[in-house]
């Protein structure tokens, strides 16, 4: 429960990954973990690590040159997901052969990897979970249950960050918004909420009780088809960008 409370503790996408170092940190003594990225389109590679790694310049940057060829990438894109270690990919003494073990990791101590994989668009990415000895199946077993809720977690700080980079541009008038098939009413009830207000603030704003706020935010929901206001706030872009073209 603890670990959970790390994982769901911050949308904000910058404080996250040390959110999430803190949980399997939980799950897992003595873990040292990194946050990897392949971008698709441009084929740049990103990490993050723990305090607990604290590579040397020029070794951060010759992981990155091998993360292509990560052991678990193959099931990656062949779709599986939750989580992977390399022993189930490789044997452990062809992991000792790789580059990436011999100039990466192995100075370093580092001698099992397990993969908690991300769902990012565009990217190929996960948390690298890395240890001198071996996972136990207990250990596994919570990084199983972990790994759903890790993602999740970081979809909704991808979510949330795209929404606060759309509203920061524009928010939209409830003019705009009752272009989309809301009431009047509606469009400020949801103009509010997209500014990031609660249904309190809401409510003292618009002089209305809180229950009418939810009132109007689940018909908001219904007309937009979606199931949280982060959703919805989604949804109002899309479509309005489609009636602007």
């Amino acid at each position: 429960m603890s670990a959970l409370e790390q994982i769901h503790s911050t949308l904000d996408l910058e404080v996250l990954p040390q959110a999430l170092f803190s949980a399997l940190e939980e799950l897992v003594p003595d873990v040292a973990c990194t946050l990897d990225q392949l971008d698709l389109k441009t084929g740049v590679t990103t990490e993050l690590a723990n305090a607990r790694i604290l590579f040397p310049e020029q070794i951060k940057e010759r992981a990155l040159e091998l993360l292509p060829s990560h052991p678990a990438m193959p099931a990656y894109i062949k779709g599986r997901r939750g989580v992977i270690p390399v022993t189930d990919c490789i044997t452990q003494r062809q992991f000792r052969k790789t580059p990436l073990y011999r100039e990466a990791l192995h100075p370093f101590g580092i001698e099992y990897q397990v993969v908690v994989t991300l769902d990012i668009p565009g990217k190929i990415a996960g948390m690298t979970a890395n240890r001198d000895t071996d996972f136990t199946d207990k250990e596994l077993a919570l990084l199983g249950l972990a790994a759903p809720q890790i993602a999740l977690a970081y979809r909704n700080a991808l979510t949330v960050t795209r929404l606060k980079q759309a509203a920061a541009r524009l928010v939209p008038a409830p003019a705009d918004l009752q272009q989309i098939g809301l009431t009047a009413r509606e469009s400020e009830v949801l103009q509010w909420a997209i500014q990031g207000k609660r249904d309190r603030e809401i409510a003292d704003i618009l002089s209305a009780s809180p229950r009418t706020i939810q009132n109007h935010l689940r018909s908001i929901l219904r007309k937009l088809h979606t199931e949280t206001r982060t959703g919805a706030a989604l949804e109002a872009f899309d479509r309005l960008k489609r009636i602007a073209r």
